[in-house]
C-alpha cells in the first residue's frame, strides 16, 4: 500500500488524506483547488484554529456579503455587530441576516 506524507506535520499515512481546500469554502473556495496530501487531524485542526476564525471576522463577513460569496450550504453568512452608544451607554446590536436584511436592537442602560 502506498504511503503519503502530510504537508503540515510530515507524518506518514497509508490512506488518501483528507481533502484540504486550498481556499476554504467559507472564504469563497470550491472543489477546483484541493489537495489530498493533508492528514485528517491537521486538516481539522487548521480548519478550527485558522479557517473558522478568519471566516467569522467582520472584514471577511462584510466582504462576503458585498460579493455574495455563499457557504458550502449555499447561504450567505449572517453578521452581528455589537457596540455601545456614547450618548448614555445604551447597548446596541446590529445584525444582518443572510438575506441582507438589517435588524437593530437597543437595550437601554440599566442603573
Amino acid at each position: 500500500m502506498k504511503t503519503f506524507d502530510c504537508i503540515y506535520c510530515n507524518k506518514s499515512y497509508s490512506a488518501p488524506g483528507s481533502t484540504e481546500h486550498v481556499i476554504p469554502y467559507a472564504l469563497g473556495g470550491s472543489n477546483a483547488l484541493v489537495t489530498n496530501f493533508a492528514c485528517k487531524q491537521c486538516n481539522n485542526d487548521l480548519g478550527s484554529s485558522i479557517d473558522a476564525p478568519l471566516a467569522e471576522s467582520f472584514l471577511i463577513l462584510n466582504r462576503r456579503h458585498e460579493l455574495k460569496i455563499k457557504s458550502q450550504s449555499g447561504k450567505l453568512p449572517s453578521m452581528t455587530i455589537r457596540g455601545t452608544l456614547k450618548d448614555g451607554g445604551n447597548n446596541i446590536t446590529l445584525s444582518v441576516s443572510s438575506d441582507g436584511d438589517p435588524n437593530i436592537h437597543i437595550t437601554p442602560k440599566v442603573e
